[in-house]
């Protein structure tokens, strides 16, 4: 919207005041208008040139991203307001802008952050402010506010989400002779697959299956690293015993260790056969401009809850306690939230989104051309697990998950012996944090 525009809605929503003014007082009005230098004067406020900070990693927002998706809607309906980048990096931590006293107008954030936030202080409710500019939440999907809110407070919105899905290389399922997976696959059948990919051939190491991370299928079957009523660990679990043994059988298989990287595996070395991952559209874009053939299925599913995936993975707009410029801020979220800009996000990005709208669901890749012809319906034939617990200490979890799994993968301990250890190692964690 140009800025002439902008003060012509403004003078509209003034007069619309003075009118209300009038037919509120006593009979034959004694309501009283504002004069025209007053309506002038706001108006300029209301274009005051407003320059704001965004901290975002190139994980969520690739600069290319930054100028399709932020730079140049705003610049069309908010042209007063404009936004600069600051990437995450030696110096510009969070912790360290904080220390010099230039903490960001708006972070990008995943919800596994948002304790992190609130307990450095961060975190503001913005419903308010949500409210008074219209901005109409029932347009998400269910669940996907909630992700980033508490106690009624909500803190941001999500721009985007991490879809999952089964990614495969065609290529290697047509050397070996066998099917391609399809959607609505169980982890039996998974690991049955893999069985049948991984294989010594020329000299070459081809492996069945990788996965994304350790505690992955744990997310899709909701266990949290924490017990919410104890407040200690929760590892040694029936429900994350399940997991860690499905884990281990994929690593059980001759040849099928698990790569340093498995998007490097996939993508590059192509000796990858399967991988159940979060979205790897922006990684094969190379790949496939050099010709290779891969395809997705729908994320195979535990046999006692078919047909769900791991929780929604958002990505949010998140506005700080500290700024100056809240509503600015939240104008910014309402332009990227907008049906537009999600809708040329889906399109050109690849990024599915947030808001529950099956119009631009259908049109997810639509305008990327090595996405055409791929089975991108997959993504959304499964239902999103519940979100399970979250704390701060989630992050420390899972690296002593990572740490001791490791000693499984070699059969250094066994599976009881590692949900034991590494619970214990959890304890005492928390316990010293609280001594702190």
């Amino acid at each position: 919207m140009k800025n002439s525009s902008l003060m012509a809605s403004s003078v509209i929503v003034l007069l619309g005041s003075i009118v209300l003014a009038g037919c509120g007082g006593k009979e034959g009005g004694s309501g009283t208008a504002e004069s025209p230098s007053n309506v002038q004067e706001q108006t300029q406020t209301a274009d005051k040139p407003v320059r704001l900070t965004l901290l975002a990693s190139e994980a969520y927002l690739y600069n290319d991203d930054f100028q399709l998706l932020l730079v140049e809607p705003l610049k069309k309906k908010y042209p007063h307001i404009t936004v600069d980048l600051i990437r995450p990096g030696t110096g510009t931590q969070i912790q360290d802008l904080i220390a010099a006293k230039t903490v960001p107008d708006l972070m990008i954030l995943s919800r596994a952050s948002k304790d992190l936030y609130k307990e450095l202080g961060l975190t503001t409710d913005i419903l308010p402010l949500l409210k008074k500019h219209q901005i109409d939440l029932s347009r998400f999907r269910p669940g996907v506010v909630e992700g980033f809110s508490d106690n009624g407070q909500v803190y941001g919105l999500p721009y985007a989400t991490n879809t999952n899905a089964l990614y495969y290389n065609e290529e290697l399922f047509d050397k070996f002779g066998v099917s391609y997976p399809k959607d609505g696959l169980y982890w039996d059948d998974v690991l049955s697959l893999a069985r049948k990919m991984t294989r010594m051939e020329g000299g070459v190491q081809y492996k069945g299956y990788d996965y994304f991370m350790n505690y992955w299928l744990g997310y899709q079957m909701s266990l949290p690293f924490i017990d919410k009523t104890t407040g200690k660990a929760a590892i040694s679990t029936e429900g994350w015993k399940q997991v860690f043994q499905l884990m281990k059988s994929f690593d059980d298989i001759p040849g099928n260790q698990k790569s340093p990287s498995y998007a490097k595996a996939f993508t590059d070395d192509r000796t990858l056969a399967m991988v159940g991952t979060i979205n790897l559209f922006p990684l094969l874009k190379q790949a496939s401009s050099q010709g290779f053939r891969w395809n997705l299925a729908e994320f195979p599913s535990n046999r006692e809850k078919p047909h769900v995936a791991p929780p929604v993975d958002l990505h949010e707009l998140m506005v700080s306690r500290t700024s100056e410029h809240k509503e600015e801020a939240v104008r910014v979220i309402e332009v990227m939230t907008s049906e537009d800009v999600q809708l040329i996000s889906a399109r050109k990005t690849g990024r599915a989104s947030a808001l529950d709208n099956r119009q631009i669901e259908e049109q997810l890749g639509a305008d990327i051309p090595y996405l055409q012809g791929k089975n991108i319906a997959a993504v959304f034939k499964s239902k999103p697990a519940p979100v399970r617990d979250e704390t701060k200490a989630d992050d420390q979890i899972k690296r002593i998950i990572d740490k001791n799994f490791a000693q499984v993968r070699s059969d250094t301990i066994d599976i009881n012996t590692f949900m034991r250890q590494s619970e214990e190692e959890a304890n005492n964690w928390i316990a010293a944090e609280k001594m702190k």
